[in-house]
């Protein structure tokens, strides 16, 4: 499984309220609601540690720890099996009540199934644990915490539903801005302007779409809704660089500096355009496009999965995975054991030779038979209390109900009840031989021996059979089987060790990997401004060269861009789909494309400081200027030719980052060039599709290796069309 979803944030509760039992109950409730749906029965000593059984595939294992210092670790973890495949929930609480001040954390993880998993969402399996628009969906558990507790990550208070923000407040204002200059938190806060001249009613309305279209980041981001006097406070104090559209949307990242222009690269808009082209009305509420809410969510998803927990709960974190792994195999043992002392009571019927998954389902064969409720665990009810968190191995084990079997007649002189040991062979195993010189005793009659007592002999004379491989075992082989015991015990010791060790490698891993993606973070956003500085020398350049025979104005300020750069992908989209002439960019008159927005959305959450979004549009102007100079007569080749020499004023792009042809074996290999044959309007081609070999490297390096697609019809119709901008296509090294 990968893990999919996480949410943290600090609770803030008065003196002397346990967080842990009321984080329970809301797990409890969580339960109960999805129990309307699947056959849940939860056991009554559900809180108490140890691994319970819900339903044949479901199960939830609890883990509790107080270290007698004041700080107390719970961790519940819930698996279930749906058929969009495995899902297994996490909700973590670290509760220190030690010091000046109590402080209580809260992370829920959500993992899901892998990348290659055929059943993951997204690749055709079932609706379980997926949002509308085939991604992941938002825990229930995550909305109960957020609605019962004040959430806080950093100064952000994060809720289920947007905060609406109202500028009459002052102090509601002045709260906003802390919040976006909060260098400690992790989430994005969302700020939401509102809708020109919106009454309270509509506010209202526009409150409900903002939360259908920011439903999936619920534990991600803190959703703030201005209304018109917030906003014109809020834009007074970010200044023009950072300022907020109405209508619009923007995420605001850590560390918010207004008025630098650099800074304001981080943080991505959602024009009023994308915004209301993604929202449809449903009766009387919105709904947002399922495709921009899954991108939303996944871009959401991804800035906290990478900046991995904080270092205060990194620690606690590692003890709950010990903990949690030190009760599963405690279990799996009590499972085992159990099992086998009662099947061997019940019938002579052995447990499984291997503990865990094994051990497991014999323990709920066995229950199902034993007992005569749903719940296959036994245990006190209740809450635990501060006190008693020790785990008990009798509590983890299926509960044993059934009585133990009759005794059997004694078998006639001569004959051994079948699966019972002889009696003369017990006396030949005995390891204490009798002298030689010694008189022979005077016969005895033997003591009598149960039926339950040949039948006990019995099971062990088979277990020393299947364990050590002998036909007829002596007391020896009880010795030598209480040995290997003892050694699996050593075993299992160092085992646990071994596994600590690999924790702590896996945590310094991941220290290391999140100060990398910090340094990338860095990296990344120092090569957008180094870009958008680029094309403000570039733009200076043209302008310079088509006012070569001016000496006057050599120095001159070039006009500003005629159309912005899209903040995102979201917004590229709505630009290249815009069919109203009026609002489409004039630069981009010859320029249309034809492709699924799908595959382009596909971008946004690998793309977190926007870098590749601003070099596909410089690209998307680069073709513009292309098919201009080809209208105008400036030139006649090409599109790889025209980016070595472009002629003077226009816009070009390094000749290594395109590519005019495919290799033979993509053009020669059926599926490979079908991904590569895209839509163009019928008087292009009354197929109404082309090869599109020719394309752009909008980056080389990244995970998605995106890439830019086009057919150059400049010779025929004038135009250039962009049948696909997305992930790399399959080609030999994919």
């Amino acid at each position: 499984m990968t893990l999919g979803y996480r949410s943290y944030f600090e609770v803030v509760v008065p003196d002397g309220i346990d967080v842990v039992s009321c984080a329970a109950r809301e797990i409890r409730s969580w339960l109960e609601l999805k129990g309307r749906r699947r056959p849940w029965d939860p056991a009554p000593s559900w809180l108490r540690p140890g691994v319970y059984a819900l339903s044949e595939h479901d199960e939830y294992l609890v883990a509790d720890e107080d270290d007698g210092r004041g700080q107390r670790r719970f961790r519940f973890r819930l698996d279930e099996h749906g058929e969009a495949g495995r899902w297994r929930t996490t909700v973590s609480v670290l509760s220190a009540t030690a010091g000046r001040r109590a402080r209580h954390h809260v992370w829920v993880d959500l993992d899901v199934p892998d990348e290659d998993d055929p059943q993951r969402p997204g690749a055709g399996g079932g609706a379980w644990g997926r949002g509308r628009g085939g991604g992941i969906a938002v825990p229930g558990v995550v909305h109960r915490l957020l609605d019962r507790f004040e959430a806080r990550n950093g100064r952000a208070r994060l809720r289920s539903e947007p905060c609406l923000v109202h500028g009459e407040d002052p102090g509601t204002s002045e709260a906003l801005r802390r919040i976006l200059a909060d260098g400690t938190r992790t989430v994005g806060v969302v700020v939401v302007g509102p809708m020109p001249s919106a009454d309270h009613t509509l506010l209202a309305a526009w409150r409900q779409a903002a939360g259908s279209l920011f439903h999936h980041t619920v534990g991600l981001n803190a959703v703030y809704l201005l209304d018109e006097p917030a906003l014109e406070s809020v834009n007074a104090w970010l200044g023009a660089s950072h300022r907020l559209a109405p209508g619009s949307a923007r995420t605001f990242e850590a560390g918010v500096v207004p008025g630098d222009r650099d800074d304001s690269r981080r943080h991505r808009i959602l024009t009023p355009e994308t915004i209301t082209r993604n929202l449809r009305l449903c009766g009387r509420r919105f709904r947002a496009s399922p495709r921009l809410t899954e991108v939303l969510a996944a871009t959401a998803r991804r800035r906290i999965l990478d900046a991995g927990l904080p270092r205060e709960l990194t620690r606690a974190a590692s003890l709950l995975a010990r903990r949690e792994a030190d009760v599963a195999l405690d279990c799996a043992l009590s499972l085992h054991r159990s099992v086998a002392r009662r099947e061997t009571r019940g019938g002579g019927v052995v447990a499984p030779r291997h503990g865990g998954a094994g051990a497991r389902a014999a323990g709920r064969a066995a229950a199902a038979r034993a007992a005569s409720g749903h719940s296959a665990y036994s245990g006190p009810s209740g809450y635990p209390g501060r006190g008693g968190h020790a785990s008990s191995a009798a509590s983890l084990v299926p509960a044993s109900t059934s009585a133990p079997a009759p005794a059997r007649p004694r078998a006639a002189s001569g004959t051994e009840p079948a699966g019972a040991w002889p009696v003369a062979l017990i006396e030949r195993s005995s390891p204490t031989p009798a002298p030689a010189e010694a008189p022979a005793p005077a016969p005895a009659s033997a003591p009598a021996v149960s039926g339950a007592d040949l039948e006990l002999l019995g099971a062990v004379r088979r277990l020393l059979g299947e364990r050590l491989g002998v036909d007829s075992p002596t007391a020896a082989d009880v010795e030598i089987l209480g040995q290997l015991l003892q050694e699996t015990d050593r075993s299992i010791d160092m085992l646990k060790t071994n596994a600590m060790d690999l924790r702590e490698t896996i945590e310094s891993v991941e220290a290391k990997r999140r100060e990398a993606h910090a340094r990338l973070e860095s990296s990344e956003l120092e090569h957008l401004v180094t870009l958008d500085e680029l094309e403000r020398s570039r733009r200076q350049v043209r302008y310079l060269q088509a006012e070569l025979g001016r000496a006057a104005r050599a120095y001159a300020e070039p006009p500003a861009e005629e159309f912005p750069p899209p903040d995102s992908f979201p917004d590229l989209v709505t630009i290249l789909k815009e069919t109203d002439p009026a609002r489409r960019p004039a630069v981009l008159a010859r320029v249309r494309f034809t492709g699924d927005e799908a595959d382009t959305l596909k971008l946004e959450p690998h793309d977190t400081a926007g870098v590749n979004v601003f070099q596909t549009w410089q690209i998307l102007l680069v073709l513009a200027d292309f098919a201009e100079a080809r209208a105008a007569g400036q030139w006649h080749g090409g599109v790889h030719g025209y980016l070595k020499e472009p002629p003077p004023g226009r816009r070009t792009w390094s000749p290594t980052k395109h590519a005019a042809t495919e290799s033979e074996t993509v053009r020669t290999n059926s599926r490979m060039r079908q991904q590569r044959t895209l839509r163009v309007p019928t008087e292009v081609d009354p197929s109404g599709y082309v090869f599109m070999e020719a394309h752009f490297k909008i980056a080389q390096r990244d995970t998605v290796a995106p890439r830019l697609h086009y057919y150059d019809d400049t010779a025929r119709s004038g135009r250039v069309y962009v049948g696909y901008i997305g992930p790399h296509l399959t080609n030999t090294r994919s």
